[in-house]
């Protein structure tokens, strides 16, 4: 029988994802801005609410980013391709995910409405090939008699 080692990978790239992505995106509108350390930790509370934000609004992705990542893991396929269908999906869940709740905006063309969907996908796919994919633990479970 096979140990679910593996069903924390998703978990995690989600996590670190939604965790590392707002202080990414302001330290690019720091950088962008040309704005001071001090203006930096300004930002705190605003990445703060991103993260409460992204947490609850990605939960549906998360499902169907595990649900097919479980699907690849019985399958007889070299981690670093599971890895690539992986971020491919993950992206478009991102996207997916930012169409549904605002089309209009994803529509209109606007680069500055394009930052924070790249943001979470680059962020993603790093944690993506980042994060180890450890290998599934082949147990024999005998009941004692």
């Amino acid at each position: 029988m096979k140990q679910p080692s593996n069903t924390r990978y998703p978990l995690k790239v989600w996590l670190f994802t939604i965790l590392t992505t707002p202080v990414v995106f302001i330290i690019y509108l720091s950088i962008l801005n040309q704005t001071s350390f001090t203006d930096f930790l300004t930002g705190s509370p605003l990445a703060l609410y991103m993260i409460l934000f992204g947490l609850l609004l990605s939960l549906p992705s998360l499902i169907l980013y595990w649900w097919l990542f479980d699907e690849l893991i019985d399958r007889n396929i070299k981690n670093w391709m599971k890895k690539i269908i992986m971020s491919i999906a993950g992206t478009l869940l991102i996207w997916l995910t930012f169409f549904i709740m605002d089309y209009k905006t994803i529509l209109n063309g606007n680069w500055d409405d394009y930052v924070w969907l790249c943001a979470y996908s680059i962020v993603l796919i790093f944690f993506t090939f980042f994060i180890k994919i450890s290998k599934v633990i082949e147990r024999n479970f005998t009941s004692a008699e």
